[in-house]
């Protein structure tokens, strides 16, 4: 492995944001990857990074919520703004010239709120929040269930019947078997409250978003969805390819929205052909 791994803290305000920074000099450019609600970064990117040896810089925070990153009062509510400014923050304080940009779910809104002010070249959505459905009153309705079935976490309920809950709305063609339902529910388990203030954070962002103004500010764009994601979202995003050129759409098959744990080869050599990084 080319890379050498540094861990650090960015502070602002009283947030404490843990990253990763994988750094390879021979390698070119840089990668910014922002994971998913509750789930650390580090678990959802780190087993591309064979894939992603031409990098230069591969940076993957923790965001509100999840992993490491912690906020000096303990998990507490927070709002979307509040860790797309925090981001920025962080981003520029490296000063890099040539920054590529992936989110996956959660973090694939947060990608969407910040590619503007970085002013990146190209961006990559794995299957981003509140791209879910052509619809925008379905996708408002989507997150009213979210918030429904995750409501015990904030109160101490049953984690796992809750992250269950959650799951059928999230991936509801997703493979039943025991061991991979247990080894899903864990991972999403690990900090409940913080998994739940994140999906809040989604549902308090939603309504005033003008979704159309955002996805016209982004720059060329690359959509990976899941072969057995529902196809209200296969539609949307197929929609942007038809209209825009400089949107791509691509399919990953025998995955749900948990592609970049399913299939983490096929995701990082997607982002690498369509950054045109070259290979590994």
């Amino acid at each position: 492995m080319p890379f050498s791994l540094t861990e650090s803290v960015h502070g602002w305000g009283d947030w404490s944001l843990h990253y990763r920074h994988w750094h390879n000099p021979a390698g070119d450019g840089v990668l910014v990857a922002l994971h998913g609600a509750g789930v650390a970064g580090a678990l959802t990117f780190a087993p591309m990074l064979p894939r992603l040896a031409g990098y230069r810089d591969v940076l993957v925070p923790d965001l509100y919520g999840a992993g490491q990153t912690r906020h000096g009062a303990g998990e507490r509510p927070f709002e979307m703004d509040e860790l797309a400014d925090h981001l920025l923050r962080w981003i520029l304080g490296f000063d890099f010239q040539d920054i590529d940009l992936a989110g996956y779910s959660f973090g694939g809104l947060v990608a969407m709120m910040i590619a503007a002010p970085l002013g990146i070249r190209r961006l990559t959505l794995i299957e981003p929040a509140l791209m879910e459905s052509p619809s925008w009153a379905a996708t408002l309705a989507r997150r009213q269930r979210y918030a429904a079935a995750t409501d015990p976490l904030r109160g101490g309920g049953d984690a796992v019947a809750a992250v269950t809950a959650f799951l059928d709305i999230v991936s509801p063609n997703r493979s039943r078997h025991p061991r991979i339902e247990s080894m899903v529910t864990h991972r999403l388990s690990h900090r409940p409250v913080g998994l739940a203030h994140a999906l809040d954070a989604v549902g308090r962002y939603a309504p005033s978003l003008n979704r159309s103004g955002l996805l016209a500010s982004l720059p060329p764009t690359l959509s990976l969805v899941g072969a057995k994601t529902p196809d209200d979202a296969h539609a949307l995003h197929r929609a942007q390819a038809q209209c825009r050129p400089d949107w791509g759409y691509q399919v990953i098959a025998g995955v749900d929205h948990a592609l970049p744990y399913q299939k983490p080869t096929a995701v990082a050599d997607a982002c690498i052909a369509w950054f045109k990084r070259g290979d590994a």
